[in-house]
């Protein structure tokens, strides 16, 4: 929202409360109207897209059911009936590879990564221009609230993960997400059928560790688990 309102645009934000803070935080931009409703709430959603040329579609997987596809198909079925010129899903890095489907993903992650290949593939046949954004490891899953729910003691200076130490993580900043997602719109006719990656800096998680020990001051207690 802060870069779109920077470059110009006017935006609409659908938003499930509009006088909660983080919905709040975002009337600080130029050209900002909120609108009260969620995905899965059609009339909100229509409202919300009323008088866009664009839109930007993000979401949450579902653990427990199809709501993510059901949801994605409502908004591109109301977007195209309104004119809308140009849709941008971002969805997550894994999706480059072209045999996700047969490559034995975890089944832990299988709604988290094949929700959103279902959404792009229905993006493509929208009929609508579209791009995909497929981003990296968000930088800010080490940040409070969600570190201690990603890394459970990370807040008291705990770092437990299964991950090893020479695990390259392509991270991304969120913010990024934010300035190519202006740049896409701002130049359809460039990203317009593409997905383009997503990621600031290719890190490893020993060096991740050793950053933050270095901003903080303090030593983490860093335990790597066995693959058992």
């Amino acid at each position: 929202v802060r870069h779109l309102s920077k470059a110009g645009w006017k935006v609409h934000a659908l938003v499930p409360d509009p006088s909660a803070e983080r919905a709040l935080a975002l009337t600080k931009f130029d050209n900002v109207t909120l609108f009260k409703g969620s995905l899965g709430d059609h009339e909100s959603i229509e409202a919300a897209i009323a008088g866009t040329d664009a839109v930007f579609l993000t979401q949450m997987p579902s653990w427990v059911d199809d709501s993510e596809t059901r949801d994605a198909r409502a908004v591109l079925t109301l977007a195209k009936a309104k004119g809308v010129k140009h849709i941008v899903h971002s969805t997550q890095l894994k999706l480059n590879n072209p045999n996700l489907r047969n490559s034995g993903i975890n089944p832990i992650l299988i709604p988290a990564i094949l929700g959103k290949l279902d959404v792009e593939d229905l993006v493509r046949a929208s009929g609508l221009t579209y791009t995909l954004l497929r981003p990296g490891w968000f930088m800010t899953n080490l940040l409070a609230p969600i570190g201690d729910t990603m890394f459970p003691g990370l807040s008291d200076g705990k770092f437990v993960s299964s991950y090893t130490p020479d695990t390259t993580m392509p991270a991304v900043d969120p913010d990024d997400i934010g300035a190519f997602t202006a740049a896409v719109f701002n130049n359809p006719d460039t990203y317009g059928g593409k997905a383009v990656t997503v990621v600031s800096e290719m890190i490893t998680v020993e060096n991740i560790l050793a950053e933050i020990e270095r901003v903080s001051g303090k030593k983490l207690d860093i335990h790597y688990r066995t693959e058992e």
